[in-house]
């Protein structure tokens, strides 16, 4: 009886090890990286946008976003959902105003759903808040500063931080 109960335990022990690294190996989440450098990705994170936005172009911003990512923006009296929709928002952002530029200050990064050592996994969640300058220059050549917030979420989704929520809104006696 002892024997058998060893062997049984033994196969017990080896099945679930052999399942555990199957698993590993079929996209469950992997730790990523160690706090300090996490900082570093959110910071080259919100440095592509800026520099997507002062470039114009809707498609390297709207690549920032997951593919059923949620944004409205500081002007618009909608929420735009869905990757396409937000690259044609932006797109018709920068045919009114060919010239913006956009400061982010002041941003706050908190993390949740890490490993228990704090490092960030696959589905990691990081929100962000802080304070932004908008400069767009429309068509005419009038200037329009806006001064803002904003409060954005990105998820850790293979090894990259995609924005799944973004809202922005001015301060309101700034204008």
């Amino acid at each position: 009886m002892w024997k058998l109960m060893r062997t049984s335990l033994l196969l017990l022990v080896l099945g679930v090890t052999a399942g555990g690294c199957a698993g590993m190996s079929q996209g469950s989440p992997q730790t990523l990286a160690p706090a300090a450098t996490v900082q570093a990705q959110i910071d080259e994170a919100r440095k592509q946008f800026a520099d997507a936005y002062q470039r114009g172009d809707a498609t390297a911003l709207s690549e920032l976003f997951a593919p059923d990512a949620a944004f409205t923006g500081t002007i618009s009296p909608v929420w735009r959902e869905g990757r396409d929709a937000i690259r044609e928002n932006w797109a018709r952002v920068f045919r009114e105003y060919p010239k913006s530029q956009i400061t982010f200050t002041d941003p706050k990064v908190r993390f949740y759903s890490t490993a228990p050592d704090g490092r960030v996994t696959d589905q990691s969640v990081a929100v962000e808040t802080g304070l932004f300058d908008m400069r767009m220059v429309n068509v005419a050549g009038e200037t329009v500063l806006t001064p803002g917030k904003y409060s954005l979420i990105r998820v850790m989704n293979k090894g990259r931080w995609e924005i799944v929520n973004y809202q922005t809104g001015p301060i309101p006696g700034q204008r």
